[in-house]
């Protein structure tokens, strides 16, 4: 049952991920792979503990590589736009 979910999940999360690309105007692009950085707070006992994770397309099998490079890549472009104070 949790599997058929988390399959439900990622196909939902990938439909948005190539709808935002479409709303961008990328749309003669192909998406080929991706990561989602996000973090959570959750609360236990009084106590708030931040988490942070991450998820990559369970269908694709891109080697890790690949996946480092973008993350690498993002990484950059988040510094270069702090540095230069233009935040989105």
């Amino acid at each position: 049952m949790v599997a058929d979910e988390l399959r439900e999940a990622y196909r939902g999360l990938d439909d948005a991920i190539r709808r935002v690309v479409e709303v961008l105007g990328e749309d003669d692009s192909i998406v080929v792979e991706w990561i989602v950085c996000f973090a959570s707070q959750r609360i236990k006992d009084g106590t708030s503990l931040t988490l942070t994770d991450f998820v990559v397309d369970p269908d694709n099998d891109a080697p890790y590589y690949r996946l480092m490079g973008l993350v690498e890549h993002i990484n950059l472009q988040l510094r270069k736009q702090a540095l230069e104070g233009e935040e989105e």
